[in-house]
């Protein structure tokens, strides 16, 4: 994608998190410039910390991805991973859209269904946490309805999201757990995680996180 791209590029991340794939951006394109916005505050000063090095091309910032204060028509690149799903996949791309130039690219993540007749158990989990969950061809045509030409997806590997966010998360959850042995409260949200864990762990081959990426055909007037 980086070929499409123009020389100085400028990219907004999304919901960055505390900016591992920022980071991985500024490094793969060292004559972007690149905002990356998170509503959680100690996430964005470590980034902030990091982005020290990039010499003002990377900017890290406390925002909301519900109310972007940018200029419209104002971004070559949009990327945001794992974070759509808070607006809604179709309400994210609709509101982020105004912000891409004409011809810009987006790419996003977004958790989908890999097959039509998953477990009870998972179906139930996620309609809880993710109610309007969908498979590929869906979300391929919600891209096509909200001013995009869908350029390729990927769905990602198991290492890449279960093993990276599971492992690390059981470890703390497992040190947590001593911690507050005594605290009714937590040791209920720390089951509940490994009860996520595990549901999650048994029905791997019904879902998963895919990659979008595509180009805005909209024309900002």
């Amino acid at each position: 994608m980086a070929s499409f791209l123009p020389d100085q590029p400028k990219i907004l991340d999304i919901g960055c998190g505390p900016g591992m794939q920022t980071i991985d951006l500024a490094r793969t394109l060292p004559k972007a410039k690149i905002w990356a916005v998170d509503n959680h505050e100690p996430f964005i000063h470590r980034l902030a910390l990091k982005a020290q090095a990039f010499q003002g091309r990377l900017i890290a910032q406390i925002g909301d991805m519900r109310q972007l204060e940018f200029p419209e028509a104002f971004f070559d690149l949009i990327w945001s991973e794992g974070a759509i799903y808070q607006m809604g996949f179709e309400n994210g791309l609709k509101s982020w859209n105004p912000l891409l130039k004409n011809g810009g690219y987006m790419a996003v993540s977004e958790m989908v269904w890999l097959k039509k007749n998953p477990s009870y158990e998972v179906q139930l989990f996620w309609k809880g946490e993710y109610p309007e969950m969908s498979d590929v061809s869906t979300r391929l045509e919600n891209i096509r309805e909200n001013g995009f030409e869908p350029c390729g997806y990927f769905t990602l590997s198991e290492s890449a999201w279960y093993d990276n966010y599971y492992h690390p998360l059981m470890k703390r959850v497992a040190e947590l757990k001593c911690k507050y042995r005594m605290d009714a409260e937590a040791l209920d949200i720390l089951h509940e995680l490994e009860q996520e864990e595990k549901i999650i762990g048994r029905n791997l081959e019904t879902c998963n996180y895919a990659f979008f990426v595509c180009r805005k055909t909209t024309i900002n007037m």
